[in-house]
């Protein structure tokens, strides 16, 4: 067993014996009562990690026969999962406000286009250069 399954289990141990276990009894009915459930506990808990390594390893299928309404719910995550994951790809590799090398590229949005919108869509805007600021812009270079 792991150090987190380990503590998981001495929790559990602790508070079932503290709840259960009368505090008038003798320190040897404590001790064997102790014993008692620290080898239920962990057989228990041996029993659920073989059962999530089945799972793991090819029992996913058969759960998704067994338990049909899962199907649309893993269905919506990988969907999620995978717009989330492509827009992320997306905004890294063309918009200007993520910067992946600093040396090579410290301030893309100086070059960028004042006549190309920068929003995802634009509906009826029109992007024009600002005069002033391109005034600027050449004087500063």
């Amino acid at each position: 067993m792991g150090f987190v399954t380990k503590m998981i289990t001495l929790a559990k141990l602790l508070v079932c014996v503290c709840v259960y276990v009368p505090s008038s009894s003798s320190p040897l009915q404590f001790k064997a009562e102790l014993r008692r459930r620290w080898c239920r506990n962990s057989l228990s808990l041996s029993v659920t990690s073989t059962r999530a390594q089945k799972m793991v390893t090819g029992g996913f299928v058969q759960m998704l026969r067994k338990r049909k309404e899962l199907i649309p719910l893993i269905g919506f995550m990988a969907f999620a999962a995978t717009g989330a994951t492509s827009a992320c790809i997306y905004f890294l590799f063309t918009k200007t406000d993520v910067i992946l090398n600093k040396t090579a590229n410290p301030e893309p949005w100086e070059r960028l286009d004042p006549s190309k919108p920068q929003k995802l869509i634009t509906i009826k805007q029109q992007w024009k250069p600002v005069e002033e600021l391109e005034i600027v812009k050449k004087l500063t270079k």
